[in-house]
């Protein structure tokens, strides 16, 4: 009765836009989360040996993981691209005053790299809501990370050097590209 009153259908979706159910703000930020560390494993485990940067990163994704989903939450629908400017931008900041990887202070980092990154990771922990990310996007998300997953075991084959360091940073990127590629251009659910 309290939720009608407040404007909240019963299955949970405000009628004003965002959505209450805490469930779903969960899942959401422990799939962005996975997300983010996916990289961050090819990266810290292939690229170079650092474990504990690995479980460093963790508490950092999760808080931004916490933040965009809740902001996602209380602002309701939009477009695909706008929550993919929104998860960029601040995870551009993060990299450039934060990291150091800002084009004047290490040019050889690869911005478009990074906004492809920090602008698909937060999107796809929606990828089990049918509400914002639609089934067929869902699986083909699923079927593009097995395949690179897959596709990037190898690159442990290789010896530590240059070519090692490129095949763990630059190749994963190609997964993020086509998360990015799905979000911009996938048709979200009818009503939203």
């Amino acid at each position: 009765m309290i939720a009608r009153r407040r404007g909240i259908a019963e299955d949970g979706a405000d009628k004003r836009g965002g959505e209450v159910s805490g469930m779903r703000w969960v899942v959401a930020v422990l799939v962005s989360v996975a997300l983010a560390e996916w990289l961050e494993f090819w990266y810290r485990f292939g690229a170079t040996w650092d474990p504990q940067a690995f479980t460093g990163a963790s508490a950092p994704y999760a808080l931004i993981a916490a933040g965009f989903h809740l902001i996602l939450s209380l602002a309701g629908r939009g477009p695909l691209w706008l929550w993919f400017l929104i998860g960029a931008v601040p995870g551009m900041a993060l990299e450039w005053f934060v990291i150091g990887n800002s084009p004047w202070g290490n040019p050889a980092a690869s911005q478009l790299g990074m906004v492809l990154f920090h602008g698909s990771w937060p999107i796809w922990g929606r990828l089990f809501d049918r509400r914002w990310i639609n089934a067929r996007q869902c699986r083909w998300a699923l079927v593009w990370w097995a395949g690179w997953s897959v596709a990037l075991i190898p690159g442990f084959l290789i010896a530590a050097g240059d070519w090692r360091y490129a095949f763990f940073v630059i190749l994963p990127l190609g997964f993020y590209a086509g998360l990015a590629v799905l979000a911009l251009t996938g048709r979200p659910r009818a009503g939203g």
